[in-house]
C-alpha cells in the first residue's frame, strides 16, 4: 500500500498492489456406512386353454354308431416367489484440496475529510504452486453379500364334461322287420376333475466387491471482477461502511475421469463369478458464475480506546451456477437444472468488540466478537453459529510502526454439509476451528 497526497485536488489518495488466496478448496472426510436391503417379489403368471375332442365308436356289426364328445379346460398358472437379502458395507474417502488467487490493484480516494471511497480490481486465476490445482478425488469401496432365493411353483388344474349319443340301425336283422335307424338318447356328465403341481427351489449366496473413483482436475482458470467500498466517519462516535463484491464469472477446463471395478465371488470366495471394469474420460470447457456478495457495518466509539462494530452482509447465491459449454446451467451442489432448482441466498452477522490497552511503549488489543452465518445448501441454507477472540501487540520502532495480531475463530452447525453427492438425507455435524495470524509492517 503506498499512500500519497494529491496535490490539486488537496485530498488523500491511497494505491495498493495485493495478492489473495480468494478461495480455500482443502477438504477432507472419511465416512462408513452398513445397511441392510430385504427384496421381495411375487409375480404370477395365469393362462387358460380350452379343448374339445370328438371320438367315434361302432358296435355289432355297424347297429350301433356312438359319438363321445368330451370338453376340456386347463387352468395354468405360474407363480414366481423371490427374496433378496444384501449387506453392505462401505467406506467412502473423499480429497478435495487447490485454491483460487487474485492479483487486485486498487485505490482508496479521500471525498472529503470524512467520507471516502475504493474500488479493486481482481483477477482471479489457480495457483501455479505445487500441489495446490483445484481436484477433488472420491473413492468409494463396498462389499456386498447377497443371499438370493427362488420358488418357482407351476400348477395345472384340468376340468372336463362329456356328452355321448348315437343311432341304433336296423340293416341285418330278419327281413321280416323293414330297416330303420333310432336314435339312442343322449348322455351327459362330467370328469372327474384333477391337478399337478410342481416346485422347485434354488438359493444362491454370493459376495461383490466393488471401487468406484471419481477424479475431477480443474485447469486455466480466469476470471474478473470489482470491489466497491465506502467509508464514512460521521462524528467522533459513529463511523459507517459499506463494500460489494461484483458477480463474476471463471472459466476453466475440466478434466473428469471415472473408474469403476467390480468382482463377483462364490460365498467362500473361493470360485471367481463375474469381474468387470470400466473407465471414462473427458475434458470439457466450463464456467463458474459466482454470486454478488455485499456488506453494511457500523463502528461506535464509546471511548477513545473502547469500540463495538456491528455488520450484516448478504450473498446472492440464487445467481452461483455451473455450466459446461454447450450445455444449459446448472445447480453444482446436485446437477439439477439453475432455473428449477437455484440456491437460497444468505445472510451474516457478525457483532464485536475491542478494548485497546495503551503502555508506554504500545497498545494491546482485547477483542471479542459473536457470528451467525448462513451457508448454502440444497433446500434451506445451513445455519451456523460462532464466536472469535483475538488480541495481539502494536509497537513503534525507530519510526516504524509494526503491528502483530493473532485470532480464534469458531464455527458451529448442527445437522449441515451435504458432503456425499446423491446422498441428499446423509447429513454432519460441523465444528470450523481457524487460528488467524496477522502481520503489518509501516515503514
Amino acid at each position: 500500500a503506498y499512500p500519497l497526497y494529491f496535490e490539486p485536488a488537496q485530498r488523500n489518495i491511497v494505491l495498493s498492489l495485493n495478492i489473495q488466496e480468494a478461495y480455500d478448496f482443502q477438504n477432507r472426510f472419511q465416512a462408513s456406512s452398513s445397511e441392510r436391503y430385504t427384496q421381495h417379489s411375487d409375480q404370477s403368471n395365469r393362462r387358460t386353454f380350452t379343448e374339445t375332442q370328438t371320438d367315434l365308436f361302432s358296435f355289432d356289426g355297424g347297429r350301433f354308431d356312438l359319438e363321445l364328445t368330451s370338453r376340456f379346460t386347463t387352468d395354468s398358472e405360474t407363480r414366481l416367489q423371490q427374496t433378496i437379502n444384501t449387506k453392505v458395507e462401505t467406506d467412502i474417502d473423499f480429497k478435495q484440496e487447490g485454491i483460487i488467487e487474485a492479483f487486485t490493484p486498487a485505490v482508496a480516494v479521500e471525498i472529503t475529510p470524512k467520507f471516502s471511497v475504493g474500488v479493486a480490481l481482481n483477477y482471479y486465476f489457480d495457483s501455479s504452486l505445487p500441489g495446490q490445482k483445484i481436484e477433488s478425488t472420491t473413492v468409494s469401496r463396498y462389499t456386498a453379500e447377497t443371499t438370493e432365493k427362488r420358488t418357482l411353483t407351476q400348477t395345472q388344474r384340468t376340468s372336463g364334461s362329456y356328452t355321448l349319443d348315437g343311432q341304433f340301425n336296423s340293416a341285418g336283422i330278419p327281413p321280416f322287420i323293414a330297416p330303420f335307424s333310432a336314435p339312442i338318447p343322449a348322455v351327459s356328465g362330467d370328469y372327474p376333475s384333477f391337478e399337478d403341481q410342481t416346485k422347485q427351489t434354488r438359493s444362491r449366496h454370493f459376495i461383490t466387491d466393488g471401487v468406484h473413483t471419481e477424479k475431477n482436475k480443474f485447469s486455466e482458470l480466469n476470471g474478473l471482477n470489482a470491489t466497491l467500498g465506502a467509508l464514512w466517519n460521521v462524528n467522533n462516535f459513529l463511523v459507517l461502511g459499506a463494500a460489494t463484491d461484483l458477480s463474476w464469472t471463471a472459466d476453466a477446463k475440466q478434466k473428469k475421469t471415472i473408474h469403476h471395478s467390480t468382482t463377483t465371488y462364490n460365498a467362500g470366495r473361493s470360485q471367481l463369478i463375474d469381474q468387470s471394469e470400466s473407465r471414462t474420460e473427458e475434458e470439457k470447457d466450463v464456467t463458474f458464475h459466482f454470486p454478488m456478495f455485499w456488506s453494511l457495518g457500523a463502528a461506535l466509539r464509546w471511548t477513545p480506546h473502547f469500540y463495538t462494530a456491528i455488520d450484516v452482509a448478504h450473498t446472492q447465491w440464487s445467481d452461483f451456477a455451473y455450466e459446461v459449454k454447450g450445455e444449459g446451467k446448472i445447480n453444482p451442489f446436485d446437477g439439477s437444472p439453475h432455473a428449477q432448482n437455484k440456491l437460497d441466498d444468505t445472510w451474516s452477522v457478525r457483532i464485536g468488540a475491542e478494548y485497546l490497552k495503551v503502555t508506554r511503549k504500545g497498545e494491546i488489543p482485547f477483542r471479542a466478537g459473536l457470528i451467525y452465518e448462513e451457508r448454502p445448501a440444497l433446500g434451506e441454507p445451513d445455519q451456523y453459529y460462532g464466536f472469535a477472540l483475538g488480541s495481539g501487540y502494536a509497537v513503534n520502532i525507530k519510526n516504524q510502526r509494526i503491528i502483530l495480531d493473532i485470532a480464534y475463530h469458531l464455527l458451529a452447525g448442527d445437522d449441515v454439509q451435504n458432503v456425499v453427492p446423491d446422498e441428499s438425507s446423509l447429513k454432519s455435524d460441523v465444528i470450523l476451528q481457524q487460528l488467524f495470524l496477522s502481520g503489518i509492517w509501516h515503514f
